[in-house]
């Protein structure tokens, strides 16, 4: 059994089986390759990667929350672009030592993180206990901007909820249409099909009538002409 016999509720069995066929086309796994070798590409001399698993980032934020507490931006990034031991001495609450101190897994990782701690000062003091969660804007800026459509150490997820643990409600409006549009376009080639097939059925069953109609007019001349042709007994 494959995902193909599986299909969600809320879509048609045939748009899901042309869907499934899609992602199973050669040009869909080449450009699905090439996205993942993009995304393992070298930056800055090293691959671009954090420790933070196959989870989102908006995922480790919610794990990550105390009796309720949000977490901040900081201590989600750190505690999914650090190395282990820098980690352990980050959850043991030795946070005095400043970013020198933590060994990030790449070092773009520790660039971005320090442009944004001290971009955080700039804007909004040297009391950390005055500081929002975190600053979506401030982050992507410091980050280098958007590059298709992904922020540096966000990953796939909203960066608003990853960063400051409120949705961007405008982002999933605009994902939900995107995909509500797909769908219809995929209807919409599902019903010319299934046009263009019946019209192939109609002129089929056309045909077919037209040559049996002929092989009758045959058949009634042929006897004819035996009648003619061959004495009566």
């Amino acid at each position: 059994m494959s995902m193909r016999d599986y299909p969600p509720t809320w879509i048609r069995r045939e748009l899901w089986h042309e869907l499934c066929d899609v992602w199973n086309s050669a040009a869909w796994r080449r450009r699905s390759e090439s996205g993942s070798t993009n995304r393992n590409s070298m930056v800055d001399g090293c691959k671009s990667k954090h420790t933070g698993g196959s989870i989102s980032m908006g995922q480790h934020r919610m794990k990550l929350e105390n009796n309720g507490q949000q977490p901040t931006w900081d201590k989600v990034y750190c505690m999914t672009h650090l190395k282990e031991s820098s980690k352990l001495r980050l959850v043991s609450g030795d946070e005095s030592s400043g970013s020198q101190n933590l060994e990030f897994v790449t070092p773009k990782a520790q660039k971005v993180y320090e442009t944004y701690h001290n971009a955080m000062k700039d804007k909004y003091g040297d009391d950390l206990s005055l500081h929002p969660l975190g600053d979506v804007g401030l982050w992507e800026q410091c980050a280098g901007g958007r590059k298709k459509g992904r922020v540096f150490g966000v990953g796939n997820s909203d960066p608003s909820f990853a960063v400051t643990g409120t949705p961007n409600c405008g982002m999933f409006s605009m994902d939900y249409a995107r995909s509500q549009q797909e769908i219809r376009d995929l209807q919409t080639r599902l019903d010319e099909s299934e046009a263009h097939h019946q019209q192939e059925l109609e002129q089929f069953r056309k045909e077919r009538e037209e040559s049996k109609a002929r092989q009758e007019t045959m058949e009634k001349r042929m006897e004819e002409l035996w009648s003619k042709f061959m004495p009566n007994n």
